[in-house]
C-alpha cells in the first residue's frame, strides 16, 4: 500500500502546483469583474451566458500567469519571493508549463467563441496578449510596463459587459476606469515591499529605477487622489436616486480612506534621505506601511463592487 499512497500525494502535489500556475486569489477576483461588468451592462438576462463569458475568461487568466512564469522562470529563480513557484522549483518542467498555458488559452477561447460572441473572444484574446506578449517582457526594459499591465488587469470588466445584448454600457466603461487606476497605488504597495527581490531579478519597477521611494509615491498619491472623482463616475449612470446617492458615499468614502493610506505610504517610505535610502533594506517601518497599503486596496476593491451592485438593483 505503501507505493500506492507515495503516488496519490504525488499526484495530489503536482495537481497544487498546476493551481498554483493559475494564481488562484487573482482568478476570483477576475471572475467577481467579469460578473460586475456583465451585470452593469445588462446581462441578467443572460446568466449562463455570462457565467460561459467567466469560465473563458477564467481559462484564459489561468494560461496567461502560467505563460508569465513560464516566460519569467529565469527571473524567477532569482528572486527570493518566486523562487518557490513549480517552474523554478523544479516540480513542474517548462514543457508542462507551455502545453498547461497553450491548452488553457485554446479551451477559453473556444468556450468564448461558441457559447458567447466573437465580441467576447476579440477582448479575451486582446487581454491575454497584452498580459503575456506585452507586459511580461517589457517588465525587463521599462518602469511603464506598470501601465501597460493595468489595462488587460481590469479588460475582463468589459469582457463580461460584451456578453450583455447592448454592449457594454457607460457604466461597464466608467468602472473599467475604477479598475485602471485602483491598480497604480495597489502595484506600489506590492513594489516597495518587494523592491529588492525585483532588483535581483532586474525587473524595470519604479521602486527599483528609482530607490528614493519618490516616484513610488508620488504615483499611489497621485492615482489615489483620481480614484475619488473617477470612482464617483458610475454613479452618473445609475437609475435610481437612491442608488445614485449610496455609491456616490461610498466612492467618496472609500476614495478617502485609500488616498489617505497612499499619503502615509509616501510619506514614510521618503522619510529617509538620499541617498542612504538605496543603501539600505527594508526597515520594519516600509513593510509595515507597504503592507497596510497593499489591505487597504485588496479591502477597497470588494467593497468598491458591492456599493456598486447595490446601487445597480435599487
Amino acid at each position: 500500500m505503501r507505493p500506492a499512497i507515495q503516488t496519490k500525494s504525488v499526484e495530489t502535489s503536482r495537481l497544487r502546483d498546476y493551481v498554483a500556475l493559475c494564481k488562484p486569489r487573482i482568478a476570483v477576483m477576475v471572475l467577481f469583474t467579469v460578473f460586475v461588468g456583465g451585470l452593469l451592462s445588462g446581462a441578467r438576462s443572460d446568466l449562463i451566458g455570462l457565467a460561459n463569458a467567466a469560465l473563458g475568461v477564467l481559462l484564459i487568466a489561468s494560461s496567461g500567469c502560467a505563460l508569465n512564469q513560464y516566460l519569467e522562470r529565469y527571473t524567477d529563480f532569482l528572486m527570493f519571493r518566486t523562487s518557490k513557484r513549480p517552474l523554478p522549483g523544479g516540480r513542474l518542467s517548462a514543457t508542462e508549463v507551455a502545453v498547461f498555458g497553450a491548452v488553457t488559452f485554446g479551451v477559453g477561447i473556444a468556450i468564448m467563441w461558441m457559447l458567447c460572441n466573437w465580441w467576447v473572444a476579440v477582448l479575451g484574446f486582446v487581454t491575454w496578449f497584452l498580459y503575456v506578449w506585452i507586459y511580461t517582457p517589457l517588465k525587463l526594459h521599462t518602469v511603464y510596463n506598470t501601465m501597460i499591465g493595468a489595462i488587460p488587469g481590469a479588460m475582463p470588466i468589459l469582457i463580461g459587459a460584451a456578453q450583455s445584448e447592448t454592449g457594454i454600457s457607460p457604466s461597464a466603461w466608467s468602472f473599467f476606469a475604477v479598475l485602471l487606476i485602483w491598480q497604480f497605488p495597489h502595484f506600489m504597495s506590492i513594489a516597495w515591499l518587494y523592491r529588492e527581490d525585483y532588483a535581483d531579478g532586474k525587473i524595470q519597477m519604479i521602486t527599483v529605477v528609482d530607490p528614493s521611494g519618490k516616484w513610488a509615491g508620488r504615483w499611489a498619491v497621485g492615482f489615489g487622489l483620481v480614484l475619488i472623482p473617477v470612482g464617483c463616475l458610475p454613479a452618473l449612470f445609475v437609475e435610481s436616486r437612491l442608488g445614485a446617492v449610496i455609491l456616490l458615499i461610498s466612492a467618496i468614502a472609500l476614495g478617502i480612506w485609500f488616498l489617505m493610506a497612499s499619503m502615509q505610504f509616501a510619506r514614510v517610505i521618503t522619510s529617509r534621505s538620499w541617498p542612504s535610502k538605496s543603501d539600505q533594506g527594508s526597515t520594519p517601518a516600509d513593510v509595515s506601511i507597504s503592507r497596510k497599503l497593499l489591505k487597504v486596496s485588496l479591502l477597497y476593491l470588494p467593497l468598491y463592487m458591492l456599493a456598486l451592485l447595490i446601487a445597480a438593483v435599487l
